[in-house]
């Protein structure tokens, strides 16, 4: 007889703030103009995105894993 062992998913993230998500732009090497490039978005809606508390959590997971702008940490 086997045991089914069944493992928690890890905790979410919490929600980056404005700040957060420009600094770790900044760290990163990023612009949000670069960003909207690499994401075929509008600079403009780049915007919309960091100042917007409800945003999906999967842009904050995009944002968390971005690599550096300049391929190195």
């Amino acid at each position: 007889m086997t045991t089914k062992t069944t493992t928690k998913p890890a905790p979410m993230p919490a929600m980056m703030t404005k700040e957060e998500i420009k600094a770790l732009l900044k760290k990163k090497g990023w612009t949000q103009r670069a960003l909207a490039d690499r994401w075929e978005l509008t600079e403009r809606r780049i915007g919309q995105m960091i100042s917007d508390p409800n945003r999906p959590g999967y842009y904050d997971d995009a944002l968390r894993g971005l690599p550096y702008a300049n391929g190195v940490e």
